[in-house]
């Protein structure tokens, strides 16, 4: 009974034994099958199979070579040719065209010709209209408005800063034509201090309607004084600083 059990366990032993040495010999094939495979040489295409293209597939060569550019008689446009067969057309140029460069392939940029430029008039504030003043970035007809209407109040501006005291013209708004715009003081329409009504002195933003009072007062209390702007600072009428703007306004 025993001897049969060791019988038993040994046959057993042998058939896991051969199981495993026949699995062992497929892995091995397994492997040296792929090593065959990538150690086996690359066949050449034959050359005469590269040069037989079809119809179809000549169109599709052609669209996919780079594209090429025509150089019109007036203009460098990049004109885009990229339909049909790649032929080499000649470009025709005239005398206009002779002396400028090539555009290259790839290359968008523009024609500029220098001749051409025309330099940014600069607006006289003091005797602009409305079309004038509407050229200017930022200023369309209310504002254009605004100016004028302000420069008959003024008489003229002495500053182009001036702009800034018409309301919604901001420091960021007069920044956009700052550079475009000037203002001549000689255009500006100057009125007598000691001849002038007190329509025409309330009229000024500077003075208004009670500053001109004082100063028709003053005028009256000293007819025989000579009256001018620095006699009337002197009476502490007016102060320093609006005696450095009113001298534009009055003599």
């Amino acid at each position: 009974m025993k001897r049969e059990k060791l019988t038993k366990s040994h046959a057993s032993s042998v058939v896991i034994l051969i199981f495993t040495v026949l699995f062992v010999q497929g892995v091995l094939f397994l492997f040296r099958s792929e090593e065959l495979e990538l150690r086996k040489p690359v066949e050449k295409v034959p050359e005469q199979s590269a040069a037989k293209v079809t119809p179809a597939a000549k169109v599709t060569i052609e669209e996919e070579k780079p594209v090429k550019y025509k150089e019109s008689n007036r203009y460098k446009t990049a004109e885009k040719v990229r339909k049909g067969p790649a032929l080499e057309t000649p470009i025709a140029r005239d005398s206009s065209t002779e002396n400028r460069t090539e555009i290259q392939r790839g290359d968008y940029s523009s024609d500029i010709s220098w001749n051409t430029y025309k330099k940014t008039e600069i607006v006289q504030l003091n005797t602009a209209d409305s079309t004038e003043l509407v050229s200017l970035p930022g200023i369309g007809p209310y504002y254009a408005k605004k100016i004028l209407e302000y420069r008959n109040q003024l008489g003229g501006f002495a500053s182009r800063e001036q702009l800034m005291e018409i309301r919604g013209i901001d420091r960021q708004r007069y920044e956009l034509f700052a550079s475009r715009v000037s203002a001549d003081t000689n255009l500006i329409h100057r009125n007598s201090i000691k001849e002038a009504t007190y329509e025409q002195l309330a009229k000024n933003p500077y003075i208004g309607g009670y500053l001109a009072r004082s100063i028709i007062r003053f005028r009256d209390e000293n007819t025989e004084a000579a009256l001018d702007l620095v006699s009337l600072m002197s009476a502490n009428i007016i102060k320093k600083e609006l005696y450095k703007i009113l001298k534009f306004y009055f003599h």
